[in-house]
């Protein structure tokens, strides 16, 4: 399960506009860390303690910066970011190829 800190007091609508960190740590106390910390500085923050649990937020909810510890169980840093990539990649094939679909019925 997904930890999310918001600033303390923060209003719903302030942190709508707030870029989102996913914070992506096998270690609990890197975690809490990191997320205060960000938290403190205006950001909107989602932490979870695997690769394999960061696609499935991922998968969840956009995010504008992914920060990943390397050495992680079952899907480490390094498998996280090649999985990010392939799915970048074919989100924006899909992409356009719908935007030239769009073109051929104009």
């Amino acid at each position: 399960m997904a930890d999310e800190v918001e600033a303390p007091g923060s209003l719903e609508a302030s942190t709508a506009d707030a870029p989102r960190i996913l914070v992506v740590d096998d270690e609990k106390v890197i975690r809490e860390i990191l997320s205060e910390f960000l938290t403190l500085e205006g950001y909107v923050v989602r932490s979870v303690e695997d690769g394999e649990k960061a696609l499935v937020e991922l998968r969840l909810r956009p995010y504008d910066l992914v920060i990943s510890d390397l050495k992680m169980p079952r899907v480490s840093g390094l498998q996280l970011l090649e999985k990010m990539q392939t799915r970048e990649k074919k989100h924006n094939k899909e992409q356009d190829n719908k935007d030239v679909e769009k073109k051929k019925k104009h």
